[in-house]
């Protein structure tokens, strides 16, 4: 007797808590659809001021153009070798394959190099902006102190 009570007490607590689950799944008090009422406001998307662009130097751009124009004919030119390679014999392959592993060594040599010229190429016009930067920033305080009236 004493066992048939705890399972019917534990069966009707196991119903009402799937009722009290079953109800808060319903979404009734949702905000969605309490936007038109007066005093509740929708909350606008904060604009952020647009980046500016950098306008790179011709010849910084001459140089990106270049490494960017390798590597599209570096891909081309292993496309090509790799086509060749499905048709050929096994010393053909050996050959092609050591074709395609000092190509990709002189390519990656290449980029290296172009890599380390852009980076010089970069530094020079921090170096160059960061004196200017300078003197603009001492103008602004020579400015902002004679404004202030202390």
């Amino acid at each position: 007797m004493k066992s048939i009570k705890t399972i019917a007490v534990l069966g009707a607590l196991g119903v009402s808590l799937l009722g009290v689950r079953a109800q808060a799944q319903t979404g009734t008090g949702t905000t969605q659809g309490n936007r038109d009422r007066p005093g509740n406001t929708v909350r606008e998307r904060v604009k952020l001021p647009e980046r500016p662009k950098i306008q790179l130097p011709d010849d910084l751009k001459a140089m990106i153009e270049a490494a960017r124009q390798a590597a599209v004919d570096f891909r081309a030119q292993q496309a090509e070798l790799i086509k060749q390679l499905k048709d050929a014999t096994a010393e053909e392959r050996a050959a092609l394959r050591e074709q395609l592993k000092e190509n990709r060594e002189a390519f990656r040599e290449a980029q290296k190099e172009r890599e380390k010229e852009i980076r010089a190429r970069l530094q020079e016009l921090r170096e160059q902006f960061k004196n200017q930067r300078d003197q603009v920033l001492e103008a602004a305080k020579e400015q902002g102190k004679k404004g202030r009236g202390r």
